[in-house]
């Protein structure tokens, strides 16, 4: 037996669960089908920051909008729902 034989479980016992639900997902559900679209193309659209598109929404929601971090972590598809093209 290999000293590496086990290192898939290893790697598995080290791996962090993704939290319950993507915050950029319960969001956007939350938002009427055209607001809903406007994210959606906003987060699709790599020319935009994520920073950007918090202070937009943050202009436009106030304090319910997704923080920048969320909204980069869920374009590079690092989420619960793992989509990098917006919300699912």
């Amino acid at each position: 037996m290999s000293k590496w034989d086990d290192f898939v479980s290893e790697v598995e016992r080290e791996t962090f669960n993704r939290g319950p639900e993507c915050t950029v997902k319960v969001f956007a559900d939350g938002l009427d089908s055209d607001a809903r679209t406007a994210v959606v193309n906003a987060m699709s659209n790599r020319k935009l920051t994520s920073s950007g598109i918090y202070r937009a929404l943050r202009a436009r929601v106030g304090d319910i909008a997704p923080s920048a971090h969320t909204i980069n972590r869920h374009r590079r598809g690092d989420c619960k729902c793992g989509s990098d093209r917006g919300p699912a």
